[in-house]
């Protein structure tokens, strides 16, 4: 369960190894608004439909719902599940981080801790640093109040090369990089040399930047945020059980609330 302080826009996610759940939300009438696989996508001027369409519908001031249901017959030892929310209202292009223009000026950036920035002025781009200290598998992702938001990651590791790019994986025109611990994940930009893996990324020193795509117009403000799991790590906890929706009966007196940019693992 979460909050919403107003009009809003909505990211819910979720992350781990396939199948991932199902997600379906409700609002505090218990009305079900949207069931949709691994994600929903909610902006300002409505949700976000399968065929790219939108469904015209706010979501407004209030306690809203969320149930994860396996349905693919096999079970989830491990998933975890976001929510990221922004106000529906103009923002300023403030960024407290800078500077970080450059490599040398890359700030830190810690797991599950989203970070708010701005691309401004044009041509600005912003760099963050993280260590990991045993092979993991990461999820870096962009998300924006404004759905026309175009960013773009350029993820290096600590020698400087750079092993994984991309433009819009993420929400709308939004950008995400994965790396899983089976090796698969976000190829390099075109034209360089991709590593041939079935490992996670090991423990070290890396660098990604985030900017504009094209570098020809600002973003007033945008959120970055970083996930991070050891491989090695045990699956099958859940330590926010008893968390079950009783189906016939809608009981939701067990929901667990979950809080902006928060991400939570389950199974």
């Amino acid at each position: 369960m979460f909050d919403l302080p107003g009009h809003s826009s909505i990211y819910l996610n979720t992350w781990g190894s396939e199948p991932l759940p199902s997600v379906t939300l409700y609002d505090s009438n218990m009305t079900e608004l949207v069931s949709n696989p691994f994600e929903v996508v909610w902006n300002c001027d409505g949700l976000l439909l399968n065929d790219g369409t939108t469904d015209n519908r706010k979501l407004i001031t209030g306690t809203y719902y969320l149930k994860m249901e396996e349905t693919s017959g096999i079970a989830l030892d491990a998933y975890f599940v976001s929510v990221d929310v922004h106000p529906c209202q103009a923002v300023g292009a403030e960024d407290e981080y800078e500077p970080d223009g450059t490599s040398s000026e890359a700030k830190p950036i810690e797991p599950f801790n989203s970070q708010r920035h701005s691309i401004f002025p044009v041509g600005d781009y912003d760099w963050m640093m993280f260590e990991l200290t045993e092979e993991s598998a990461i999820a870096i992702n962009t998300d924006s109040p404004n759905i026309n938001d175009d960013t773009e990651i350029l993820l290096y590791d600590g020698n400087g090369v750079a092993i994984s790019y991309n433009d819009q994986s993420g929400n709308g025109n939004l950008s995400e990089i994965l790396w899983r611990c089976d090796g698969s994940h976000t190829p390099p930009p075109s034209g360089m040399s991709d590593i041939s893996t079935t490992e996670g990324l090991p423990s070290g020193t890396y660098y990604f930047v985030a900017g504009e795509w094209g570098s020809d117009k600002i973003i007033t403000a945008y959120d970055i945020e970083l996930k991070s799991f050891p491989c090695d790590s045990t699956a099958a906890t859940d330590e926010h059980e008893p968390d079950n929706n009783v189906d016939d009966v809608h009981d939701f007196s067990f929901a667990r609330p979950i809080t902006n940019h928060e991400w939570q693992q389950h199974s």
